[in-house]
């Protein structure tokens, strides 16, 4: 606005001599709102000043006066959108706290608390524009669920402190009945994302699906910030573009969201968020390279760049890490899977689950470095306030928070997504299809239902594998799992999903399914495969599971030789060659 306004000032006066403070002075209270500097203000008003006497002098003989004018306005509007609009602020300038976000209770009102786990903002795989912020918060489940403790039951999460709310006194779960509200109650409450002066009410995802471990787990809240029909945006167009970029001018931003409970004047912040444009995940499920080790991120593409066909979301505890270069290069290599994002969980405190990442890291470089893996931090940070009992309930809590946010960086990245194991392992049984076709995706594509082409999931049944000899252990799957059952099971099944048609990444079938013809969240369902017309079982012939139990304690079933049980074709896929088979029966 100052720039046009001295351009104007130069076509009717032949001189330089110009009183700038007279023009700039309307300006400086506006400055001053966007917390210019005195430096830069005073940066810009020359920088102003030298390009209008440019402009005027070598160029304004080039256009007619209408022409001019039009040039002006479209920078003038270009400079309103890039600079005075923009909602992005320097990652560098935020203070520590501000750039590390604490999981942990959050009060939305007087007596009411939400557990936050973390956030991400994502794109859509199916369009391109769009871009929503995904709110993590556990259910009430972890904190009213009983599991045994010896001759008595206890509540699977305790809540051990509150970090974030030194103020707020409870000292048991029992104390969190009315606090932390039942699921069906937190369906009605009012939340909303805000940027800079815009504000939009969060979507609540339903909780519609058959796998009793992951449902009342974990609530996902959904905000539209860009590109997303029938909302209007609130971020720029150009806001957009440079979160999407990674960075601006080779310098990170971040994108600053408060998240709000109630509307109009009674609105109150609940807590305010920030995400690194390269990276935008926040929270326990942070990715772990992002930031801090730039020898990972070189030539990695910013997240909202990142496409893939196919990704896997895989949890190693730390005593799997060692299995993880097997499991990966095996998937990636024989199966044909695009991507692999890894969930590092130890329950020993924030050092330890750092050093068990840095380890990760360390031996999957290169696989990271070229953008086919992921790694993640998955624990219970310290700032959570809870105390957990071991075992699988609250292990299954831990898991289930990790799939969400799995799931919703797959819906931008990614067209199918499989929610799997550390000791489960696809083996394609179909080597015909396997070797004509090697992209995991294309085969997944190939799998059509007649009453259903836009299929929300396929199932592949489970088969359990171990050995018949008791002898050293190597920790190598292919050599220590010589056998396997010779009938399959849908106890341990596993399902491939399509991104856009799933909303709750289940361990193994997933939920709130969104039918062909449907749009609104309120009509996700849930879907029984080989029921359901939209849940597809893949032929036990063609492709199945293998389940490797026990391979992180190095333990694997032992069968009798009359069991019936028959050879692994797991190590002639591993294997990748004509002989294998001949070399397993060997």
């Amino acid at each position: 606005i100052f720039c046009s306004k001295l351009n104007k000032y130069h076509r009717k006066e032949s001189s330089f001599s110009l009183q700038i403070i007279d023009l700039a002075s309307p300006c400086l209270s506006k400055f001053k709102e966007m917390s210019m500097t005195p430096n830069r203000i005073a940066k810009t008003l020359v920088i102003c000043a030298i390009n209008s006497a440019i402009f005027n002098r070598y160029y304004s003989t080039m256009f007619s006066h209408e022409e001019e004018e039009r040039i002006i306005w479209h920078d003038e509007l270009a400079r309103v959108e890039d600079e005075h609009q923009s909602a992005l602020v320097s990652w560098d300038g935020l203070s520590l706290d501000k750039q590390k976000f604490k999981p942990g209770p959050y009060l939305y009102s007087e007596s009411n608390i939400i557990y936050v786990t973390g956030a991400s903002i994502t794109s859509d795989y199916h369009n391109r524009d769009a871009l929503w912020l995904q709110l993590f918060v556990i259910g009430d489940k972890p904190f009213f669920d009983m599991v045994p403790d010896g001759d008595k039951f206890q509540h699977t999460c305790k809540v051990r402190n509150f970090p974030n709310l030194p103020n707020v006194s409870i000292s048991s779960n029992e104390d969190l009945n009315g606090t932390v509200k039942r699921w069906d109650e937190m369906e009605k409450e009012s939340f909303s994302c805000k940027i800079r002066d815009q504000q939009r009410r969060f979507e609540f995802v339903p909780n519609r699906g058959i796998d009793s471990n992951t449902n009342g787990q974990i609530q996902v809240w959904r905000c539209p910030l860009y590109g997303v029909e029938t909302f209007k945006p609130l971020l720029s167009k150009t806001d957009a573009e440079r979160m999407r970029e990674g960075s601006l001018n080779g310098k990170e931003m971040a994108l600053p969201v408060d998240v709000m409970y109630g509307s109009g004047d009674n609105a109150m912040k609940v807590v305010e968020l920030h995400f690194p444009s390269y990276e935008p995940n926040i929270g326990m499920n942070k990715v772990a390279h992002a930031k801090s080790s730039a020898s990972l991120r070189q030539g990695l593409a910013p997240m909202l760049q990142q496409r893939y066909n196919s990704t896997l979301c895989v949890i190693s505890h730390e005593n799997g890490i060692v299995n993880l270069p097997e499991f990966t290069r095996y998937h990636l290599d024989t199966i044909g899977v695009d991507h692999i994002h890894i969930g590092i969980h130890t329950p020993d405190g924030d050092l330890r689950q750092s050093q068990a990442v840095g380890v990760t890291n360390s031996l999957l470089k290169p696989d990271i470095n070229n953008g086919k893996i992921t790694v993640s931090k998955i624990s219970w940070p310290d700032s959570i306030g809870l105390k957990c009992v071991d075992g699988y309930s609250s292990g299954i809590a831990i898991q289930t928070a990790f799939n969400q946010d799995c799931l919703y960086r797959a819906k931008s990245t990614s067209e199918f997504v499989g929610i799997w194991d550390l000791d489960e392992f696809l083996l394609w049984k179909n080597k015909e299809s396997l070797k004509n076709e090697p992209s995991l995706a294309q085969r997944i594509r190939n799998i059509h239902h007649e009453e259903c082409e836009d299929w929300s999931f396929v199932t592949f049944e489970s088969v359990t594998a171990g050995t018949t000899k008791k002898k050293g252990k190597t920790g190598i799957v292919g050599l220590d799992y010589t056998h396997v059952e010779n009938t399959t099971n849908r106890v341990w099944q596993k399902s491939i999903s399509r991104t856009k048609n799933v909303f709750l990444g289940s361990i193994h079938i997933p939920g709130s399914c969104m039918l062909p013809g449907k749009t609104s969240l309120s009509d996700v369902t849930s879907l029984v495969p080989g029921r359901d017309n939209c849940a597809v079982y893949v032929n036990s012939t063609d492709a199945l599971l293998v389940h490797n139990r026990g391979i992180q304690k190095r333990n694997p079933t032992e069968f009798r030789i009359e069991s019936g049980s028959v050879p692994n074709e797991l190590l002639s896929h591993l294997l990748a060659s004509d002989d294998a088979d001949m070399m397993i029966s060997l």
